[in-house]
C-alpha cells in the first residue's frame, strides 16, 4: 500500500487507529532467517513494513488529492443510484419472482432468476414497481421466449443460436417502457427527484440501506444545486427564471449535468442527444420544464404505442407499499387511470 492510501486510511478513525500487517508463522519466520537472516520478531517486521510503505510514492496524488478523489467516487450521483437498485432489489426479489410465477411457465421464471442479470431486473422492478405497478405488470407479463418476444435485435433476446437472457430482456423493457421516461419529470417526493422511495412494511438491514441511500442522493443533488448556484454559470438566468414555478428545476438541471457529463457553458443542458434512448428522453423532460411546455414527450413515440403522454399523466400517485415484497403479490394495488391504454388485455 503506497504512503497516500496507508494515511488516508490510517487517519480516518475519531479516536485512534489501528494498522495491522500480516507476517509469517514462527516456523517459517525461523527458516528464512536460517536461509537468508531475515528478521523473526513480528514488530520489527511490521515496523520495517510500515517504512517501506511510508517511503514507497508510486502514486503521483498527495493524500488529500486521493481523499477528495475518493469522495467524489463515493457520492458519485450514478453510483449513489445503483446502490439504491441494489438495496431495494433485496427487498423486490420474492415479490419480482411471485409476480412472474403468475404470468409465465416455471421453465422462463427459473431461467429469470438464475441468470446472471437478476440482480439488475429485480433493481429496475423495485423502480418500476413503486413508479407504476400497473404497467410494470403489464411490461412483465408480455411474451418473453424468443419465438414471441418480439423485435429482433431487442436486448436480451440472444443472437445466433445462443439461449436468450430472460432476466436482461425484461430489465431494458422496464427501462425503456417506463423508467426512462420519468427521467426529468416533476416528482416533489422522490429522493432529489431521481429514486422512488421504497415502500415496505417489513424494516429489513436492506431497507435500512435504501433509506440510507435514499438520504444521499438527496444531499447530493442539493450539493450539486449549490455548487452550481455559487458558480453562477452562463446559462443559470435561464433556470432561475422559471423557479417561481418550478422550484426544483435547478437541482434537476445540475443532476443531469453531473449524471450525463455534461459542461456546456452556455446551455443548461448541453446539446440535444441525436440518438433515441435514456438521455434523450431525460433532455426532453428537462427541455420542457425550462421551457414551459405542457407536453415533454413531444416528438417522442411511446415504447407501448399510444399518444403522447403530458407531464401530470407520467407523475402517478403511488398509495401502495410493497408490503414486505412477499406478502404484497397477492393483492395488486389500483393503478394510475393514465396507463391503463398502454396494455390492451394484459392482465390486471
Amino acid at each position: 500500500m503506497p504512503c497516500n492510501l496507508q494515511y488516508v486510511a490510517a487517519t480516518r478513525g475519531r479516536e485512534e487507529n489501528h494498522l495491522l500487517y500480516a507476517c509469517p508463522d514462527k516456523d517459517s519466520r525461523e527458516l528464512d532467517h536460517r536461509l537468508t537472516g531475515a528478521q523473526t520478531d513480528p514488530e520489527r517486521i511490521a515496523e520495517a513494513r510500515m517504512l517501506a510503505a511510508m517511503l514507497s510514492h508510486s502514486d503521483t496524488l498527495t493524500a488529500t488529492e486521493t481523499r477528495e478523489r475518493e469522495t467524489r467516487e463515493r457520492m458519485d450521483l450514478n453510483r449513489l443510484i445503483r446502490e439504491h437498485d441494489h438495496a431495494a432489489g433485496l427487498i423486490a426479489g420474492p415479490h419480482l419472482k411471485a409476480k412472474l410465477a403468475e404470468r409465465h411457465d416455471p421453465g422462463s421464471v427459473r431461467a429469470i432468476a438464475d441468470s446472471p442479470s437478476f440482480e439488475w431486473l429485480r433493481g429496475t422492478w423495485s423502480r418500476a414497481w413503486m413508479t407504476d405497478p400497473k404497467r410494470a405488470l403489464a411490461i412483465i407479463g408480455r411474451p418473453i421466449r424468443p419465438e414471441r418476444a418480439g423485435k429482433t435485435g431487442e436486448a436480451g433476446t440472444g443472437r445466433e443460436g445462443r439461449e436468450p437472457d430472460l432476466a436482461a430482456l425484461l430489465a431494458a423493457r422496464l427501462n425503456t417502457g417506463l423508467l426512462d421516461r420519468v427521467n426529468g419529470v416533476v416528482h416533489a417526493d422522490w429522493a432529489g427527484g431521481m429514486v422512488p422511495p421504497i415502500r415496505s412494511d417489513a424494516h429489513t438491514a436492506a431497507l435500512d440501506l435504501a433509506r440510507q441511500n435514499e438520504r444521499l442522493i438527496e444531499l447530493r443533488t442539493r450539493e450539486l444545486e449549490r455548487q452550481t448556484r455559487q458558480a453562477g454559470p452562463a446559462w443559470l438566468g435561464q433556470v432561475t427564471n422559471r423557479e417561481a414555478d418550478d422550484p426544483d428545476l435547478l437541482r434537476d438541471v445540475a443532476a443531469y449535468r453531473a449524471m450525463w457529463s455534461v459542461d456546456d457553458p452556455e446551455t443548461p443542458l448541453g446539446q440535444q442527444p441525436a440518438a433515441p434512448g435514456r438521455r434523450a428522453q431525460h433532455w426532453a423532460n428537462l427541455d420542457a420544464r425550462l421551457n414551459a411546455r405542457a407536453n415533454p414527450m413531444e416528438g417522442h413515440r411511446p415504447p407501448l404505442g399510444g399518444a403522447p403522454v403530458e407531464r401530470r399523466d407520467i407523475t402517478p400517485k403511488i398509495p401502495h407499499t410493497m408490503r414486505g415484497m412477499e406478502e404484497t403479490w397477492r393483492q395488486d394495488p389500483g393503478p394510475s387511470r393514465p396507463y391503463e391504454s398502454y396494455a390492451p388485455g394484459s392482465p390486471a
